[in-house]
């Protein structure tokens, strides 16, 4: 398949307004991460299909946010060492 063909599936198109209009973000921010994204150039305008945005949906998506590991308070502290040395006789 062709990229003609792929585009004749489904010809409905998003322009980087849309698209920042959808995210809830500036249209720099769009501009920014395209190089990364799915999308056509239209001579020297960018679109994305309906395809590229669940793309785009799937490459965003939050991730769970992994638990914080608690390390262990450091044993002698700077502070405690200074004066272990002030009262060694």
């Amino acid at each position: 398949m062709t990229s003609i063909d792929a585009m004749n599936e489904d010809d409905t198109f998003f322009t980087v307004k849309d698209l920042a209009a959808m995210f809830k973000v500036n249209p720099a921010t769009i501009y920014r991460r395209t190089p990364k994204w799915p999308h056509h150039r239209v001579g020297t305008e960018i679109r994305f299909s309906r395809a590229d945005v669940e793309a785009i949906k799937e490459m965003t998506s939050k991730r769970p946010a992994q638990p914080e590991t608690r390390r262990s308070p450091r044993i002698g502290t700077r502070a405690a060492r200074a004066s272990e040395r002030l009262n060694r006789p």
